[in-house]
């Protein structure tokens, strides 16, 4: 079974939205768009096996980062949690 090549992040604020996008875009492409009162960020993927884990871990620092707590993803049409990477005190 194949893996999805993209992945949604759903962010809090439009200016979470653009400081999300900002951090990941050298690595990764991908799009935002607002969806009721839910900003959302997709995220492509390489066909590299390793890609998800590093991008999941890049995001974990840039929620850190923001001071933002859990925020939810969307993978192969699941949802999970996103807890901020460990040791970085939340705003």
């Amino acid at each position: 079974m194949a893996m999805s090549e993209l992945v949604l992040f759903e962010l809090p604020t439009r200016g979470a939205v653009n400081l999300f996008c900002a951090a990941l875009r050298p690595r990764w492409h991908g799009w935002s768009t607002v969806d009721g009162d839910v900003w959302l960020v997709g995220v492509e993927l390489y066909p590299e096996g390793a890609d998800l884990a590093n991008l999941l871990r890049a995001a974990e620092g840039v929620i850190a980062d923001l001071g933002l707590g859990a925020i939810h993803f969307c993978v192969d049409d699941r949802v999970y949690r996103l807890k901020p990477r460990a040791g970085v005190a939340v705003k």
